[in-house]
């Protein structure tokens, strides 16, 4: 998460899956990134809550399993959670697949 809140686009290309990565254009990362980054500096992380895991394997005998965690975090702006869900195969390793930002600051 410290990497993540530097609010660069390069750390989010190396650690979301290409398809997540490339879901979005240009102008939207911009967007996106000038509005998360409101959040200020990031000052602590809390404890990650595990919420859900999956795994399914192929026909092929390709695995991927997925996780879902909740991160308490606080920013100089006040408190806030990223929703993370990660996944795991043989070719990628662990990527993130989704990362969403929940914040009353982020409302306003």
């Amino acid at each position: 998460m410290p990497e993540i809140a530097k609010w660069d686009k390069g750390v989010f290309e190396n650690l979301l899956t290409d398809e997540a990565f490339n879901s979005i254009t240009p102008d939207q990362w911009e967007l996106y990134l000038n509005k998360v980054s409101s959040l200020g500096r990031l000052e602590s992380v809390g404890e990650l809550r595990l919420e859900n895991t999956s795994s399914f394997t192929s026909f092929s005998g390709d695995t991927q399993s997925t996780a879902v965690y909740t991160v308490p975090m606080n920013f100089t702006t006040g408190q806030a959670h990223a929703k993370l869900v990660l996944i795991h195969t043989d070719e990628l390793g662990v990527k993130i697949q989704h990362i969403k930002f929940l914040s009353d600051h982020l409302m306003q």
